[in-house]
């Protein structure tokens, strides 16, 4: 999974809202707000992107963690591609430290983002 996970999958850390942000609530079809975002915000999240829908279905079985979404085809791309989030902040740290003693290349990366996105919570 470490392997899979270097060679085509990424970890985003971005902010969700930045304060002093406006935002509006949508719930049964109204809308709610504008509220002011009090603190910056952050999101963290895995992503191992393919063509094949039942490789990362099995993923997330597997690991228990995430969803299975299509994206939209870009470009000239005839084919669906899909890919496998982890979005939930203590699902992605959990799966990053299963895989972390496994990793190669990307440790220090690894290491470096979740320091960033703790240091910002």
């Amino acid at each position: 999974m470490a392997g899979f996970w270097e060679g085509g999958g990424c970890l985003n850390v971005t902010y969700a809202h930045r304060r002093g942000a406006k935002v509006y609530c949508y719930k049964d079809g109204k809308r709610y707000g504008p509220y002011t975002v009090k603190r910056d915000v952050r999101k963290i999240q895995v992503v191992i992107s393919n063509p094949n829908r039942r490789v990362l279905e099995m993923i997330a079985k597997r690991t228990g963690l995430g969803k299975v979404y299509q994206q939209r085809s870009l470009g000239r791309a005839k084919r669906p591609v899909y890919s496998w989030r982890i979005q939930r902040v203590e699902e992605v740290l959990l799966f990053l430290e299963r895989i972390k003693p496994y990793l190669q290349f990307r440790r220090e990366e690894v290491e470096r983002k979740i320091k960033r996105f703790k240091g910002s919570s």
